[in-house]
């Protein structure tokens, strides 16, 4: 084959339309049946989801050195759900601003990850997993969630942060063990499912500021010392929060309000304040 064949080979490979032909590259996108799927390798990579022109359009661009389908960035149109799998490394993902129709599914991998949500919707459920490491996820600046969403993380210190979000099917959060950070604020969980967190052993920190929970929210915290902070919550419907084992305390500050009509079971708290 001519060097001029070659050439006209490798950059057909290149600029093809993301989903039908995968280039070499750090993360592959491809597109079927209206489901986007991002695929990472097993080194450390960081990718920015934006939206793109056009019905379900949407941009994957690489951060820092990451390539996408051999490329700075690929451009995808028709999707209605959206599945990332980055692998094993330091992965980062970043979803900016875009409307999902359907589904987002996100799984991180080993090592230690940064998942981030900023401002946008997802119509259905969210499901967001993180690997072993200690991990960073992130959901705010007004980002929707139609359905459920659903955030896990592994065995090691883990921050996980919900800030002025809506949530529309409920809210599960399981952080595992070790010395996990959790953080819900300036945000409303519609009625008709519970919230469900559980933190796991460790010594673990939470604070729900200004959390409108419309709907049941069933604590538990595992083995360690734990301190959690409520202030400025309005809570709709039944509560469960047991504290574990460990010395654990309850803070509750501002002006929280509860239906007395329902019922509460707080247990395992040696400071109740």
């Amino acid at each position: 084959m001519s060097t001029l064949r070659i050439v006209g080979v490798v950059a057909l490979l290149l600029t093809a339309h993301a989903g039908r032909v995968w280039a070499l590259g750090d993360v592959q996108v491809s597109v079927a049946n209206g489901k986007l799927t991002i695929l990472g390798d097993a080194n450390p990579n960081s990718i920015q989801i934006s939206a793109g022109i056009g019905t379900g359009a949407f941009l994957v661009t690489g951060v820092s050195g990451t390539a996408v389908n051999g490329a700075p960035a690929a451009a995808v149109t028709d999707v209605r759900k959206v599945k990332i799998e980055m692998g094993a490394g330091q992965d980062s993902v970043e979803v900016l601003s875009v409307d999902v129709d359907d589904t987002l599914q996100v799984k991180m991998g080993k090592d230690q990850d940064t998942f981030l949500m900023d401002a946008g919707r997802v119509k259905g459920n969210m499901q967001v997993k993180a690997g072993k490491d200690g991990d960073n996820v992130t959901v705010r600046n007004g980002a929707r969630v139609g359905g459920r969403l659903t955030i896990g993380t592994g065995n090691k210190n883990d921050t996980i942060t919900i800030n002025n979000a809506s949530i529309g099917g409920g809210l599960t959060i399981n952080t595992g063990a070790g010395n996990d950070h959790l953080t819900v604020q300036f945000t409303d969980v519609d009625p008709g499912e519970e919230s469900e967190i559980k933190t796991g052993d460790g010594f673990d920190s939470l604070a729900f500021i200004d959390v409108n929970f419309e709907d049941d929210v069933d604590l538990e915290l595992g083995d360690g010392d734990d301190d959690v902070l409520v202030e400025d919550c309005d809570f709709d419907g039944e509560i469960d929060a047991d504290g574990g084992d460990g010395d654990d305390e309850l803070d509750l500050n501002g002006d929280n309000s509860f239906d007395l009509t329902e019922r509460r079971r707080v247990v395992d708290f040696e400071e109740f304040d």
